[in-house]
């Protein structure tokens, strides 16, 4: 897998070129069991245990439910309230709106 923000041609060339080098299997058990480390203490650090399944939307009062706990989760997780704060706003979320239907 190759996860990148390419910005011209060259850059494309050069990932497709990292892509196709690519072999099944290339990473140990060791870099796996590191990785799925990472990946569960990054899960533990998340106050809000939304999966962004996104099984309760649509919300009934039109509330974009898991962006808003995503928000809230990397304000906690990186210390950063104000970024939390101007997207919440920026986005034009109201929680105020929501009348705790449960779904």
């Amino acid at each position: 897998m190759v996860l990148c923000d390419m910005k011209n041609i060259q850059e494309v060339k050069e990932n497709t070129g990292y892509a196709q080098e690519a072999k099944v299997d290339s990473i140990s058990i060791r870099e796996e069991i590191l990785i799925s480390k990472v990946r569960d203490t990054y899960q533990d650090l998340r106050p809000i245990q939304c999966t962004a399944c996104r099984c309760c939307m649509p919300c009934p009062v039109s509330l974009d439910v898991p962006r808003i706990f995503e928000i809230y989760n990397d304000a906690v997780i990186y210390s950063d309230t104000a970024m939390g704060k101007y997207l919440y706003r920026h986005e034009r979320h109201d929680i105020g709106t929501c009348t705790d239907c449960g779904h």
